[in-house]
């Protein structure tokens, strides 16, 4: 496993697949664990393990409230999909409703680096601009990809 995380989280995986492959034996009426059950076992603990990170990505990110900042941060652009929204839009929108300002960039990136947002490339947003004005900005927009729900 690439990082200790990975380790904590996956390494009951394997109990976890005997476990099932033994309750679907024991269901099906069998005395024996047999191969079907085994692989059906593993696939459930894989996607099971898979969704437990997902939500850790998610939701872990110091505090409670950041996490609630970070679900409107992703309902901003959300509610914004197929536009590009500068940086300094969103910490506008949301510096008042924070109390440390200076984590609000850190919750931002930690969205974006959860892939529910995208950066923009650069010649992109040139591109579809008709008028480039002031300095050059990070713009995000929605990553349609991930298919995220809105819950």
């Amino acid at each position: 496993m690439p990082s200790v995380e990975d380790r904590e989280l996956w390494i009951r995986a394997p109990d976890l697949a005997v476990r099932l492959a033994t309750i679907l034996a024991v269901y099906r009426c069998s005395p024996t664990v047999d191969v079907e059950d085994w692989e059906w076992a593993v696939e459930v603990v894989k996607h099971s393990t898979q969704q437990l990170r997902r939500g850790i990505d998610k939701h872990m990110i110091g505090e409670l409230e950041q996490a609630d900042l970070a679900e409107r941060i992703r309902d901003y652009v959300r509610e914004r999909k197929g536009q590009f929204v500068p940086i300094g839009e969103i910490s506008k929108h949301f510096e008042r409703k924070v109390d440390d300002v200076r984590k609000l960039n850190e919750v931002i990136w930690h969205v974006e680096s959860t892939g529910d947002i995208v950066v923009v490339p650069k010649d992109v947003v040139q591109s579809s601009k008709l008028e480039w004005r002031g300095r050059p900005t990070t713009y995000f927009t929605w990553n349609e990809a991930k298919r995220r729900k809105p819950q």
